[in-house]
């Protein structure tokens, strides 16, 4: 259990527990639902303060993951989560209650992650009903550019370079690395998965990408993918596709996206019907997270504490 939670705090706790933990937030009451939340890539669990103190007064018990996301790469954090996950679900009361959990970033990579590895090694979800995934500014098409993976050994000698400079959480956000081909591959039965996009007021995103940051092009290659065509060809176009493809409103934006392709080119029928159905923040990739006064705090505090 801790108070305060931030870089510091985080590397106690990793020394004391012997590496990525689940922590109480504030409290550790059994009564309460869980709610866990995952920070991004070179940050910590303070961007989710404001976040853990408004679910708190809510009456969730949160508990953020503590996890050293620039040490490992993010599929070796999302596999941590998964065992995190397996103990909370051993110790919580609430087993036959739904399990949400919130990331930040490149924190919602790693829940994903986290819930394929569950899948597939034979402990749906952790052994909850059904889990809920609400992300924010999600990292949905790769951090940044990277080369194309021809050679079976340049993974591993990027990893290694990266790790060596301590950036091992960045080597699988190159938007061309191994891990983004098979993130969508494992069906999750009963998961929900949702984006909140940050958007600034010309439309680009900060940080992570969002559908104003691809071309023309490739927002018609994406249009086309959802509408039953084939994948789009760059890395960061293919990336995002598949993650629309897998939000839990894509059977919605699909439909919207026919209408208004009815009536426009692909690439605008596309940007209207991401702007029509899935849901966006106006202000910064951090401000999301971390601001009072976020409405994607609000909008989460108030999905979550419906339930």
């Amino acid at each position: 259990m801790t108070e305060v939670i931030n870089e510091e705090t985080e590397g106690e706790i990793l020394e004391r527990q012997g590496g990525p933990a689940l922590v109480a937030y504030r409290q550790l009451d059994p009564r309460a639902r869980p709610v866990v939340l995952v920070h991004g890539v070179n940050s910590s669990g303070a961007e989710l303060t404001a976040l853990a103190d408004q679910l708190t007064q809510a009456g969730r018990q949160v508990y953020i993951f503590a996890y050293n996301d620039n040490g490992h790469s993010t599929t070796e954090s999302g596999q941590h989560l998964a065992r995190e996950l397996r103990q909370l679900y051993a110790n919580t009361q609430h087993r036959d209650e739904p399990l949400e959990i919130v990331g930040h970033s490149m924190g919602g990579i790693v829940a994903r992650i986290a819930l394929n590895h569950l899948q597939q090694s034979g402990t749906p979800r952790a052994g909850f009903p059904s889990v809920r995934v609400q992300n924010m500014d999600t990292s949905q098409a790769g951090q940044y550019d990277g080369p194309t993976w021809t050679q079976p050994w340049l993974p591993r000698l990027i990893g290694m370079f990266m790790r060596w400079f301590g950036h091992a959480g960045l080597t699988d956000m190159m938007a061309s690395s191994p891990m983004w081909e098979g993130l969508y591959a494992t069906d999750l039965p009963r998961v929900s998965i949702s984006n909140i996009a940050a958007r600034s007021p010309d439309g680009r995103a900060g940080l992570s990408h969002n559908l104003y940051d691809f071309s023309r092009p490739d927002r018609s290659a994406i249009a086309t993918y959802l509408t039953g065509g084939a994948l789009p060809g760059e890395p960061m176009a293919r990336n995002y596709a598949r993650a629309l493809q897998s939000d839990a409103y894509a059977q919605v934006l699909r439909a919207r996206l026919e209408v208004e392709m009815r009536t426009q080119p692909p690439d605008e029928a596309m940007l209207a019907a991401f702007n029509a159905v899935m849901p966006q923040y106006q202000g910064s990739h951090v401000d999301i997270a971390s601001d009072p006064r976020s409405g994607a705090l609000e909008r989460i505090v108030t999905l979550l504490a419906a339930d």
